[in-house]
């Protein structure tokens, strides 16, 4: 079964100026490789109306015609179970796009026809692109594809995407089916069950002026045979009660009969149907290449609870390295480059005071908050996006999958909390390769509780002080808590924010691939350009409001100084909050000045530092000499708690706001501060009474 490149001759004589193209398939089978390759990278990443699942759009310009090819979430079906579900069956019956693309896996063809099913049976104009079918030959399998056509009576393109093998020929067959009618499909689901469908559709159809779905008759009473809950709202919503009692008088009429769930024998029929595809058109021969012995020889290993665990925590070990380690020079350059170059320059310059610090203080720190991210995050994606497409983070999900699930979460989850111990920023971006929004929320939560690499140097700080003996004994109780507090926080709110909301999660193993580069590349530029846009506009914002809460006070405008001089600073209005909120922290016997130094910790946690070093009149230096008299080593431990449990710093908080909603980074800013009181305020009682 040869596999040939096909050039794009055919002439586009297409009517309409504007053609929708809905790209579907089964997770991990080339869906996102195939979208870059179409829309050659030239696309953009927005969120789907009320909810945090991306949404990716691509135009191309076929001649006159311009295609808007639209990147629907991987799914296994279109029961509207889960949010992913619901989002591409709304997609498909709202929008209607023209022609829908689905991606199935050569290797694994009878898996993805099942979908297939559901498409034809909703009446859309259907392509079947049948991807990596170079592998399925290296298997050993032999499609009959023209027997599958003359069956399905639909176009189906055999490509290799991230080879862009196949890929003009698709664009070609865009093209010709557009004008063509759409093929009517009807599955045979015996006497009795047809009989059923007649009769509800007869129903609909006395009622369609009043549904407005448009959508055929036929696939709404199969619907409601199946009992699909957002089917039935559709109806209730509109008044059509009649139909949902007639056609649950139908259901249970037969269910009777039958004695089993109708649902039931409706999957059963089509997979028996699948089953016959897959007897008269798919041969399965020896290889001598199969990639399925080699992946199951890999995955014995990479899935092992103790030898998987160790090449899981390797990887993430060089991940980190890459990330973080090897690209510090690079980020110590922004550095250099914003907060001394052009700080110093603008600072410099003959503009009025005020002019310049707002330039300088403000909208160039904030940008440079914004801009020192970059490389962290740009390496640390292309390394998530790399081992996503190669088929490993699929079995590091399978490995964690079982203990994450006590916590209500898919193993996939794992990746982004321990991103966490890096970065919280990119950590909370990467929730986005969890397959709800309940998980991604849940995930969020509990995010800000593992204990950042800004963190670290506040616990040097206090350990080098107060605990010098137990120094690496006192920093890993700090992680300790705040992974304890993490998982304390996934039982809370699954319990009771998310309850009743769990969606199963099926794992599908893909196989061992050889990533594109371009495409690790587009899907790693696409969640930056995300974090610079969205993100960045709030951090600068926050950073001014910051800044004009630091020069300013109730007797007015301070001076730029005030940044610098513990004098100045303490009349400002971040000082005069400071002191109202004295009483607060009473307990903790903290004065305004740390209260000042925590709200400053806001902008980046490691600032917590330099603010106590400026509000204490000490040089960071000499600040441990200064702490060891204002501080005992109970207050300092409690300090150190607050610190990692308190707000997260403003690009984490931002980042909050532009994944899951203003809504939820309020209220997990407001839990994170209710926990940080607590949990300090134990530790200063309980220590209290031991010492």
């Amino acid at each position: 079964m040869a596999c040939h490149e096909a050039s794009t001759s055919t002439k586009i004589k297409v009517k309409q100026q504007s053609i929708t193209v809905g790209i579907i398939g089964n997770p991990n089978v080339g869906k996102s490789a195939l979208f870059n390759k179409l829309t050659k990278g030239k696309a953009w990443v927005a969120n789907w109306p009320g909810v945090t699942v991306e949404k990716k759009i691509g135009k191309i310009n076929l001649g006159e015609t311009s295609f808007e090819i639209v990147d629907l979430p991987g799914i296994y079906g279109l029961t509207a179970y889960s949010q992913d579900e619901i989002i591409a069956r709304k997609f498909l019956i709202e929008e209607r796009p023209e022609i829908v693309i689905q991606v199935v896996n050569a290797v694994n063809l009878e898996r993805n026809l099942y979908l297939t099913i559901q498409l034809l049976e909703m009446n859309l104009k259907l392509i079947i692109a049948l991807n990596m079918i170079d592998l399925a030959e290296k298997e050993g399998v032999e499609i009959d594809i023209h027997g599958l056509i003359n069956e399905l009576k639909i176009p189906i393109i055999p490509v290799v995407a991230i080879k862009e093998v196949g890929i003009n020929q698709l664009l070609e067959t865009m093209i010709e089916q557009i004008d063509r009618p759409t093929v009517s499909f009807k599955l045979d689901y015996g006497e009795e069950i047809e009989e059923a469908i007649e009769k509800i559709s007869k129903i609909i159809d006395s009622f369609m002026g009043k549904l407005d779905l448009g959508i055929d008759s036929r696939w709404l009473a199969i619907r409601l045979l199946e009992n699909d809950n957002d089917v039935v709202e559709q109806f209730r919503s509109r008044g059509l009660e009649e139909v949902i009692r007639e056609s649950r008088r139908i259901k249970d009429e037969l269910e009777a009969r039958f004695n089993k769930s109708i649902e039931v024998l409706m999957i059963e029929k089509r997979y028996h149907y699948i089953l016959s595809l897959s007897k008269k058109y798919i041969k399965r021969k020896p290889a001598r290449e199969s990639l399925t012995i080699f992946t199951n020889k890999l995955d014995r290993v990479l899935t092992h609870p103790i030898i998987g665990l160790m090449i899981f925590i390797s990887v993430l070990y060089l991940l980190f390295k890459l990330s973080f380690d090897i690209v510090a020079p690079l980020t110590r350059l922004i550095e250099i480059f914003f907060s001394h170059y052009i700080y110093n320059l603008i600072k410099t310059s003959f503009l009025p005071d005020i002019i310049s610090s707002l330039l300088a203080d403000a909208i160039l720190n904030g940008v440079g908050i914004v801009l020192i991210f970059i490389p962290n995050l740009l390496f640390l994606f292309l390394g998530i996006s790399f081992l996503e497409d190669t088929g490993y983070l699929a079995r590091a999900a399978f490995l964690f999958d079982k203990w994450m699930n006590k916590l209500g979460l898919s193993g996939r989850a794992v990746i982004p909390l321990l991103i966490g111990f890096g970065c919280n920023v990119p950590a909370i971006m990467s929730t986005r390769t969890l397959g709800t929004d309940r998980d991604r929320r849940l995930a969020v939560f509990m995010i800000p509780f593992m204990s950042c690499s800004a963190r670290l140097p506040i616990y040097l700080l206090f350990t080098l002080a107060f605990f010098k003996e137990n120094q690496i004994i006192v920093i890993l109780s700090m992680y300790f808590i705040g992974v304890v507090i993490a998982i304390i926080t996934a039982i809370l709110f699954n319990n009771l924010l998310f309850k009743g909301q769990t969606v199963g999660y099926v794992m599908d193993m893909p196989p061992y691939l050889i990533p594109s580069a371009m495409n690790v590349f587009i899907k790693s530029w696409e969640r930056v350009k995300s974090f610079l846009i969205r993100a960045g506009t709030i951090i600068v914002s926050l950073m001014v409001v910051i800044w004009v809460l630091s020069i300013t006070g109730p007797e007015g405008y301070l001076g730029s100084e005030a940044l610098s001089v513990p004098e100045l600073l303490s009349r400002s209005w971040i000082a005069s909050f400071s002191k109202l909120l004295e009483p607060l922290f009473k307990p903790f016997n903290w004065d305004w000045r740390i209260i000042a130094s925590l709200m400053f910790g806001f902008i980046a946690k490691e600032v917590v530092i330099s603010s106590l070093a400026v509000l204490y009149s000490a040089g960071e230096q000499g600040l441990p000499s200064v702490l060891l008299s204002s501080f005992t080593p109970l207050t300092a431990y409690s300090l150190m708690a607050f610190t990692l449990l308190y707000t997260p710093c403003m690009a984490t908080a931002a980042t909050i706001k532009t994944e899951i909603g203003l809504r939820y980074t309020l209220l997990i800013v407001s839990y994170q501060l209710i926990i940080a009181y607590t949990i300090t305020y134990a530790i200063l009682l309980i220590g209290g009474l031991i010492i």
